[in-house]
């Protein structure tokens, strides 16, 4: 996390961990907010959260990915004053 969050802060942009999850999980998970001045600051930083998601992803993922349980991309959500 802190490595990503050093990341955003190249872009501006402040990593806020949201509530992690991973009792009782089939594939726990840990959600973030991120908070910037612009729609492009905030799409910067989520190429690079999305970045470090899939390096992850491939750390727990069988080699030739047979079997690997994919979650649906999740729904980006602005809120109404960053637009």
């Amino acid at each position: 996390m802190r490595g990503l969050s050093r990341r955003c802060a190249e872009h501006d942009t402040v990593l806020i961990p949201t509530i992690p999850t991973a009792a009782f999980e089939p594939a726990p998970y840990l959600g973030v907010a991120l908070a910037a001045h612009t729609a492009d600051q905030v799409d910067a930083a989520e190429a690079a959260v999305r970045a470090v998601a899939r390096d992850a992803e491939r750390q727990f993922s069988p080699p030739d990915g047979a079997g690997a349980w994919r979650r649906p991309p999740p729904r980006l959500r602005r809120s109404s004053a960053s637009r």
